[in-house]
Order: structure tokens, then sequence, then C-alpha cells
């Protein structure tokens, strides 16, 4: 407590000046600082970060204790690190309730590992979680996986997943995996994984994992306010999910326009443009790990980044409904699929790839070379040459 009276102003310099030298000698401990951070919810830990160059100094310090990725891969995988190689190889994400409790350092007993992965990689993230001693647990609508990879390899239209009430937009198909109590959960995204996880049944759960980093797209509603928005219309099978989170502390409104307009537009940011990048996101930098380069063809850019964070994305709300909405943008010339929700900038990348276009089929043509030498330009895309 500060005293109220000072004999002198010096005494007042004094004693001000201890405590600062206190707060700093804190903020140079790790052991003090981490007991510090790990007591307090992520917004309070970010806000005490922006107080001062030696608190951001020991909070960007704490973040690879506090945020321990190895400790939540093994309770699935021995070698997290190999896991995080696969996860570049195949542009695969982490979601679900991992991702939520990774954020928010929290632990949830009996808690499944969700998979979300480009249905194109599905039969290599298969094998690999095969090969870690996990056997598939077939379903009456998927009794034999390799027919299915091949189902999906081709699998166009197929927008929900047989066999369940549950709204699955953007997913082809579900893949369940045991090994003793562990339970690993393989997605099948139609699209890219990160549409799967925007069109999850409310803003709570759009959080993801990447190879490098952690990722919220609602921090300040979901781990500030404890609030979540309803992401379109709620089946019956999801309303039993939200009423898992209600039992865990989060409040959930169908109808963002309830909350005011003011807080409605600071917590969900509704009808703006939204990047993962964009300062209203929360991203949690991993543990470096050896990424060996990922060329998608000989000529292609290099992906130096996930492909994920090239997506953007808008939440909008009519008063009766809220929902994501966004573009996609779908070319020979991408190995992924990309959702803008800036109709402006997806045309202007649309254009980008169609001069790209035109400039290698005049190249085949001239030197002989098949589609299968095509050039694709995600490594440009993510690394922000176009978009930013």
């Amino acid at each position: 407590m500060t005293p109220r009276y000072y004999s002198s102003v010096r005494d007042r310099w004094a004693y001000n000046h201890i405590q600062t030298k206190a707060v700093k000698q804190a903020f140079l401990s790790s052991p003090i600082y981490d007991n510090i951070l790990s007591r307090l919810e992520p917004g309070d830990s970010i806000r005490l970060a922006k107080t001062c160059h030696d608190a951001r100094a020991a909070h960007a310090d704490f973040l690879p204790r506090g945020y321990n990725i190895d400790k939540l891969l093994r309770r699935y995988f021995d070698d997290p690190d190999e896991f995080r190689r696969l996860q570049a190889r195949t542009a695969t994400l982490i979601s679900g309730s991992s991702a939520l409790q990774f954020l928010d350092r929290s632990f949830y007993k009996s808690s499944d590992l969700d998979l979300y992965t480009p249905r194109q990689a599905v039969e290599e993230v298969w094998n690999w979680i095969l090969s870690t001693g996990y056997f598939y647990k077939p379903t009456e609508f998927k009794p034999d996986f390799h027919h299915s990879a091949a189902d999906l390899r081709n699998d166009e239209h197929d927008d929900y997943v047989r066999g369940t009430d549950y709204k699955t937009n953007g997913i082809c198909a579900v893949y369940e995996f045991q090994k003793g109590d562990s339970v690993v959960q393989l997605i099948a995204a139609r699209h890219s994984p990160f549409h799967a996880i925007i069109s999850f049944h409310s803003t709570i759960v759009m959080n993801f994992i990447t190879y490098e980093a952690a990722y919220s797209l609602y921090p300040k509603a979901t781990f500030d306010a404890r609030i979540g928005a309803a992401n379109d219309e709620v089946t019956d099978k999801e309303l039993e999910a939200l009423n898992k989170y209600r039992s865990r502390g989060w409040a959930i409104t169908t109808e963002v326009s309830v909350l005011g307009q003011k807080r409605m537009k600071s917590l969900f940011l509704t009808d703006k443009k939204r990047w993962v990048l964009d300062r209203h996101a929360w991203r949690v930098p991993l543990k470096s790990i050896d990424i060996p380069p990922r060329s998608i063809t000989q000529t292609s850019v290099p992906l130096e980044n996930d492909p994920a964070i090239v997506n953007s994305w808008k939440f909008t709300s009519d008063h009766e409904i809220s929902n994501t909405t966004g573009t996609f943008v779908v070319s020979t010339l991408l190995k992924y699929r990309y959702m803008f929700g800036d109709d402006d900038l997806a045309m202007e990348v649309i254009q980008f790839l169609a001069r790209q276009g035109k400039l290698q089929y005049r190249a085949f043509e001239l030197e002989g070379n098949s589609a299968a030498d095509t050039r694709h330009s995600d490594g440009e895309l993510a690394q922000y040459d176009i978009i930013i």
C-alpha cells in the first residue's frame, strides 16, 4: 500500500524508486514471473505484458513454458516434433476442445485430439497415426478406410458426414483411432481445414494450432468475456456441445445483437473484414523445431508458413442469425483452397493467378512442359507478397 503522507519529496522518491526496483526485479526472475503469469487469465497476462518493456520480455520468455505444445501432444504421441513435421507437410490443424484447452491453459479429463486435414492428405495422416500404435475404429458408414479415402479424392459435393445429425459444413468424413484411453479423430475437410473450423457451431471453438503457432480468432470474447456466439442455425447435436461449454463457464448467445451494438462490435467484430493475423486475433508462437523446406513443385516458392494464415472472413448478423461468410479461391495454380472475407481482395488474387496462369502455359507451349510442372503460387500468398 502506498503511504498517504511523506515527510519529504525525497521520501516519496525513495519509496517509488524501491517499488519500481522491486517490480523490475520480479520481471527479471523467471521463477517469479512464471508464478505470476501462470495464475493470470490469458487476457490479463497480455495486458500486463503491455505495461513496460520488462513485463513484455518476461511474457515472451514465459510463453513456451506456459503454452507447452509438447505437454499437450505427449498425451497422444511419443514424438511431438515428428507430429508437428507431419502437420507442416500436410497442412493439418489441431482444433476443437484441445486447442481451446491449450490457449486457456486448462485441462479436460476426457478429451479427444481433433485433427483437421485437407481431404487429399488424409491417407498420409492416417498412415502416420497407425504407425504410432493406434488402431482404426470402423463404423457402419465407413467400414473400409481405403475405399472411403478413394471417394474423398473425388468428392466435391458431399458436405455432410453420413450417419450423424451434426451439421458438418465443409467436412467429408470423420475417422476415429484409439490407443488405450487416448482417442484421435481425423477429420477430412472438403474445402480446407480453416473453412471447417470457421463453420463450427460457435465462436468459442474457433481456435486452432498449426505446426508453428496457436491461434484464437475471437480471443476477447472467448477468454476475456467468456461468451460465445452461435454460428448459423444450431442443430440438436450442436446444442448438446454448446451445453457442454456452458457447464465449463461460457455463456452462449444465438443473437449477438442482444448484447448491444457497441459490445457486439467489440467482441465479435460483426460485418468487419477479418484476418487470421489481424490485431483482433491472438497468436501464440510455439517452440521452434527444424522443418524441412516445403516446395509444392520444384519451381514453386517454398511455403514458409502454414497456409491457414492466408485466410480471411466476415462474421455477419441480421438480428436473427449470425453466420461466417467468405469467398473461396480455387485454382490449379494453388495446392490449397483459400477463403477471403473481402471480395475485392479475392478478385485481386484471382486476377494475379490469371496472369500467372497465362505466363506459365505460354512457357509450357514453348518448352514442352506438362501440367505436372505447374508452379504453384501458395508460397507467394503465405509470404504476403500478394495479400498485404
